[in-house]
């Protein structure tokens, strides 16, 4: 199939299955991302009181569907937003996003839309590099997304299991003590005996084991990549007992740290 097979065709019914699909592939590495049913997909963009069936713009190559977007109106004025852009990188992404902001752009003019807005991952160099090329202008973004950890000890468990395949630290009892956490809360009991995990909130015993010392803004720092463990320790911020088992300690944070990057596709209402 030659760059002619290509094409950028309306959204028909039947479509969603495989948008979610895309949907998933695309967000789904990132950390934010959460999964959505094929109820949630068509409420965010078929049901979706600014974008509808006719917002959403489908990419193909031949009869297969290798990309989408969702765009739609703005809440204030006369402009449009690219609420979700996907595609499927084992195909020529660059053709794809190129052929949907074309025909975005042919969207937003039909409709009398003085522009179009676009968030895409800061990490998407495919997405900016098409985005330069079409002669789309850069502006800063000023909008921040803060994370609000309710529940510290089950993060640090949820992330743990997950990660159980990285964990090389062999047999040991891990204390995290939090210093403004009051009891009994302040205590992450961690351990990893016969290859089995197993959490719990306890105080601190004279058994062997690994304590560290922190606050509950250092380690939410530490797990969402605001601040590193080298600096946390020089600062004063953390502090791992026995001195021998340092290394032991720093493999812990290390392996609670979360490197994922973060991007949150937008689907509010409001602007």
């Amino acid at each position: 199939m030659s760059n002619s097979d290509y094409y950028v065709r309306a959204y028909v019914d039947g479509d969603e299955t495989s948008l979610l699909s895309l949907f998933e592939q695309y967000y789904g590495s990132y950390a934010g991302f959460v999964p959505r049913t094929l109820q949630e997909w068509l409420w965010f963009c078929k049901l979706h009181p600014f974008i509808g069936p006719e917002g959403i713009l489908v990419a193909c190559k031949g009869k297969e569907i290798v990309g989408y977007a969702a765009i739609g109106i703005m809440s204030q004025g006369n402009g449009f937003q690219i609420y979700e852009l996907c595609y499927d990188p084992s195909y020529d992404g660059e053709l794809i996003v190129s052929n949907l902001l074309k025909r975005i752009e042919q969207f937003v003019n039909e409709k009398g839309g003085s522009h179009v807005n676009l968030y895409p991952p800061s990490d998407d160099a495919l997405v900016r590099k098409v985005c330069d090329e079409l002669g789309f202008i850069q502006y800063p973004h000023e909008e921040v997304v803060i994370a609000i950890i309710l529940d510290i000890a089950k993060l640090v468990e949820h992330i743990i299991e997950g990660k159980g395949g990285e964990w090389k630290l062999g047999d040991e009892t891990f204390f995290i003590r939090l210093k403004d956490v009051p009891l009994p809360s302040n205590i992450i009991s961690i351990r990893w005996s016969d290859g089995k995990f197993s959490f719990s909130n306890r105080s601190v015993t004279d058994e062997p084991g690994v304590l560290v010392d922190t606050d509950f803004p250092t380690l939410s720092r530490l797990i969402l990549g605001g601040e590193s463990v080298p600096n946390a320790m020089l600062k004063s911020k953390l502090a791992i007992k026995p001195f021998w088992k340092i290394r032991k300690g720093i493999g812990l944070i290390s392996l609670l740290c979360l490197r994922e990057p973060w991007y949150i596709p937008r689907r509010g209402i409001s602007q």
